[in-house]
């Protein structure tokens, strides 16, 4: 059975992520869990299709690998940081008890809000 694609960052989608983090962050993956230049190079060339097969195959965030946001690997446990994207702070928020969840709503709410004016 094959898994969905991967939905690639917005900022990916609209050219504005930073190829020099996209680069930098496999070869210092590479060196971590031993990788050969062999298994980094295809992701090395910044083509769609070989970033998400590098993703799925060694279990890193999309996120972390474009942006520099967010866990490196998607099994690590989600704490938030200064670092950590909307996907995990709104996961984050879904284990806590509701009245805490519309506390957070309300609250983000009305910084959008005040933003906006």
């Amino acid at each position: 059975m094959t898994q969905p694609a991967r939905k690639m960052p917005s900022s990916a989608e609209s050219g504005n992520w930073k190829p020099k983090h996209a680069k930098a962050a496999p070869k210092g993956l590479a060196v971590s869990r031993n990788l050969s230049d062999e298994e980094i190079r295809p992701v090395l060339k910044l083509k769609r299709h070989e970033i998400a097969n590098f993703t799925e195959v060694h279990g890193v965030n999309l996120e972390w690998l474009l942006e520099g946001e967010g866990r490196i690997f998607e099994k690590d446990p989600i704490r938030l940081s200064p670092n950590s994207t909307g996907a995990e702070f709104a996961a984050v928020v879904a284990t806590m008890p509701m009245a805490d969840q519309q506390a957070i709503r309300t609250m983000v709410r009305e910084i959008v809000q005040e933003r906006d004016q």
